[in-house]
């Protein structure tokens, strides 16, 4: 029963469906125009979710990564370092031309600097990326949005209890994962 908890919340807590909603989060609180919204979400939201899904799928078939979780440490260094090629040219292009938010930008930022730091963090541990994502994503929030977000981050051991019960990760790896996320935000936004 414990391991299927742990696996539901695991999977709910997956990178990609927590970037997802950090983004969504984020473009709301921007106040945006509807059409502006749309185009915000198109322009973040589409490249961020659709990129890691579409090298997943390809690198899986390729037979470079063994499974679509990619849960060995070797495979997840060229996984990274795909996904930070791929993602970083189109995210700066599209902040460029289409002129985002302060906030917006900033996050994006953060989001491209932990992208790398945990590309080459991979070369040595395998870090948590769902702890390191769920943290960055909540500590972004509070940053640039308020407090209010904060009330999320108890949800940093929940997720860490079930990775450890799934046994993806030591203890280290996941407070790696939250530690070096928290200082990359924290460092891009007061920089």
């Amino acid at each position: 029963m414990q391991r299927r908890i742990a696996l539901a919340i695991s999977l709910i807590s997956h990178p990609l469906i927590v970037g997802f909603c950090g983004l969504l989060v984020a473009i709301h609180n921007e106040g945006l125009s509807f059409f502006s919204a749309i185009i915000a979400i198109i322009a973040l939201v589409f490249p961020t979710i659709m990129i890691p899904i579409v090298c997943q799928i390809v690198m899986s078939k390729m037979g470079i990564i063994s499974d679509l979780f990619v849960t060995q440490r070797k495979e997840r260094r060229i996984y990274l370092f795909v996904v930070a090629s791929v993602l970083t040219p189109i995210l700066i292009i599209e902040m460029n031309a289409l002129s985002f938010t302060q906030n917006l930008s900033l996050i994006v930022y953060m989001m491209l600097a932990g992208l790398f730091a945990f590309t080459i963090l991979n070369l040595y541990i395998k870090a948590s990326l769902h702890v390191a994502v769920f943290a960055a994503v909540v500590i972004g929030l509070v940053v640039v949005y308020g407090r209010q977000y904060a009330i999320a981050l108890p949800l940093v051991g929940v997720i860490s209890w079930a990775r450890m019960q799934l046994e993806h990760h030591s203890l280290a790896e996941l407070a790696l994962g939250f530690a070096a996320s928290m200082l990359i935000v924290l460092a891009i936004s007061f920089a």
